[in-house]
């Protein structure tokens, strides 16, 4: 099983050697790791304004980076070319605080769900619909679960009977993701 995971860092800040330790950990137990940069938000404009609005278009940004390197892996597992011997079938999308928002995203917002704001919506089909432009290899992004450390779902609507299953970790106190 593969675990692709992206750091947490609020959108804004930070590198993929952050979670370097627990990629280590998830690799002693046998899983291939993949740990993932994506676009950090660096509009000062998006940061200050505190418009929300806004923000959600950088974090769409990041789902398709996320999608795409998902993507990546699945093309090179089913065409031989890494190194690694992982199954392309057993791939999870996972991430600590900013990162495991992601990843909760790419498990459970999909085309068919209900309640999904028009500005949202605008953002993605700006940005290559709910797969993103961040590459065009035609491969699936699908996951067979996500790993989700301090992370969070913007509508608890979005998940469906029959959608992956979620290995969940979250602290009652967490100032920055709250739990509710």
């Amino acid at each position: 099983p593969t675990i692709v995971l992206a750091l947490g860092g609020a959108f804004v800040s930070g590198t993929k050697t952050s979670i370097r330790t627990i990629c280590e950990a998830y690799a002693r137990k046998g899983y291939t790791v993949a740990s993932i940069q994506y676009r950090l938000i660096n509009d000062p404009n998006l940061l200050t304004a505190g418009d929300s609005i806004q923000f959600s278009e950088g974090v769409v940004l990041t789902l398709g980076d996320m999608k795409s390197a998902i993507r990546y892996l699945r093309y090179d597992a089913l065409n031989g070319e890494i190194q690694c011997n992982f199954d392309s079938d057993l791939m999870f999308a996972g991430g600590i605080s900013a990162g495991a928002i992601m990843a909760n995203h790419i498990g459970y917002l999909d085309e068919d769900d209900d309640a999904i704001p028009e500005y949202l919506l605008d953002h993605i089909n700006t940005h290559g619909g709910f797969e993103g432009n961040t590459n065009n290899i035609q491969v699936s992004s699908e996951v067979a679960g996500i790993v989700s450390f301090s992370g969070s779902l913007f509508r608890d609507k979005w998940i469906n009977e029959g959608d992956v299953p979620i290995f969940m970790v979250h602290e009652e106190g967490d100032e920055i993701v709250p739990c509710n």
